[in-house]
């Protein structure tokens, strides 16, 4: 299967998941990916549904035990500090991202550039606004289920009650894409070395 072919293969795969677990996260009925396969489980004999969805949640802990499999290599090969950015990111369920267009010396590479993206969790932090598309949907994926159980519990809000939930599909199969792009990218690089 050419590379092409097998990258729509991985997106279609990764859209119908993202579905799945939306029409979960968006009933409303559990706060975790935890939770929901506990339910789920507790049925000996499981529909044909709940099997797809156990499924799509599998999808997503191989999906975040790649990522995390990724940055233990960029450990190893001497890039720590990415890899303690992005751990804690993904550890971070509070985390903003924001844009500032001023000079400043990047916490990852150690460059200096002009827009910086400052990062708040547990620290602060501020890096090239370059990287600001990976690290803004490794944290999205990385808190799947805790964006989409805090929207649905703020589902009557005008804000939210008018999303759509194929452009929140497409939001994360875009996210996924992103950091597969990023990783694949990572690794090459690394094996290169």
């Amino acid at each position: 299967m050419s590379h092409g072919l097998s990258y729509l293969v991985q997106m279609t795969a990764a859209h119908q998941h993202f579905v799945r677990l939306l029409s979960a996260f968006s009933s409303g009925h559990t706060g975790s990916a935890e939770t929901l396969r506990r339910s789920l489980c507790r049925n000996n004999d499981e529909s044909p549904a709940q099997r797809d969805l156990l499924t799509s949640l599998e999808f997503l802990e191989e999906f975040r035990k790649h990522v995390d499999t990724t940055l233990d290599s960029c450990e190893r090969s001497g890039f720590s500090a990415i890899a303690k950015l992005c751990r804690d990111i993904v550890n971070s369920p509070l985390c903003t991202f924001d844009t500032l267009q001023q000079w400043g010396v990047c916490a990852v590479t150690g460059r200096t550039v002009n827009r910086m993206l400052q990062i708040t969790s547990d620290t602060e932090r501020t890096v090239d606004d370059n990287l600001a598309q990976f690290l803004i949907s490794l944290w999205s994926v990385s808190h799947f289920e805790l964006i989409e159980s805090a929207r649905a519990e703020v589902a009557a809000d005008d804000d939210t009650k008018h999303v759509c939930a194929e452009d929140l599909v497409a939001s994360y199969v875009s996210a996924f894409q992103v950091i597969t792009t990023s990783l694949q990218s990572t690794l090459l690089s690394l094996s290169t070395q």
